[in-house]
C-alpha cells in the first residue's frame, strides 16, 4: 500500500506539485465528493472512499497512528 498523506487543500495546482502526476487521490469524509470534482478538474486521477473511514475498514485495511497498527473495530474485546 502506498504511503497516505493529507491534502487539506487542493484548490490550486501548486498544492499539488510535489506529488507524482500519476499518484491516484482518494478522498473520504465531509467534502469528498467536492474535493474529489477539484482534483478531477486538476487533472488527476481520483476516487471516493464510500463509507469514509468505515469503509476502509470495512474493505480490510487497518488504521495506523505513526507506526503502530490498530485493531479493526469489530475485533473481538479483549478481556
Amino acid at each position: 500500500m502506498s504511503p497516505v498523506s493529507s491534502v487539506p487543500s487542493a484548490d490550486s495546482a501548486a498544492a499539488l506539485a510535489h506529488f507524482s502526476a500519476s499518484l491516484s487521490f482518494e478522498t473520504h469524509c465531509n467534502g469528498a465528493t467536492r474535493a474529489a470534482i477539484r482534483l478531477a478538474q486538476l487533472g488527476r486521477p481520483v476516487k471516493v472512499m464510500i463509507g469514509g473511514i468505515t469503509g476502509w475498514l470495512d474493505e480490510g485495511f487497518q488504521l495506523a497512528i505513526a507506526d503502530e497498527k490498530l485493531p479493526r473495530c469489530d475485533s473481538p474485546a479483549v478481556d
